[in-house]
């Protein structure tokens, strides 16, 4: 699906959709009916899926092609062990807090409205990336220096 519509306004929809639709969407998990449980994790995975989709793409693009293995990995994977790994702590914290057991929706609201002011990295990076040359053999290198 992003490559008709692109990746940048998939990615901005699915954390537009969480921003807005999450709390509703939580409320209507937790409301003690099967049905509708499975039809809020059906509006969310929808959402998830099209954010998942076009996240490799986009990664991939952050960091010049030298680098991008161990730039991709360290960046990842410490992002993940330390949000990811704290995020139950977090949600429990805030429930334990609160007395609202929809408070974890807080975190997720957060994450996903972090994610928007960034969705266009990959495409700044790939911009500088051209200017500096760092994907492309000497003689291209050489053009873009030329100009």
């Amino acid at each position: 699906m992003s490559d008709r519509i692109g990746r940048k306004p998939q990615l901005i929809a699915s954390c537009v959709g969480y921003a807005i639709f999450g709390y509703p969407l939580f409320v209507l998990a937790s409301s003690g009916d099967v049905t509708n449980a499975f039809i809020a994790q059906l509006a969310m995975v929808v959402m998830l899926s099209a954010y998942a989709g076009a996240c490799p793409a986009t990664y991939s693009e952050l960091f010049p092609t030298r680098i991008r293995y161990t730039a991709l990995s360290i960046g990842y994977n410490t992002a993940v062990a330390v949000f990811g790994g704290f995020a139950p702590f977090i949600a429990t914290w805030l429930i334990r807090e609160t007395g609202n057991p929809l408070a974890a929706v807080v975190l997720c609201h957060h994450r996903r409205s972090h994610h928007v002011p960034g969705v266009d990295a990959g495409e700044r990076n790939r911009v500088l990336s051209l200017e500096i040359g760092h994907d492309h053999p000497a003689e291209i290198r050489s053009a873009i220096a030329a100009e």
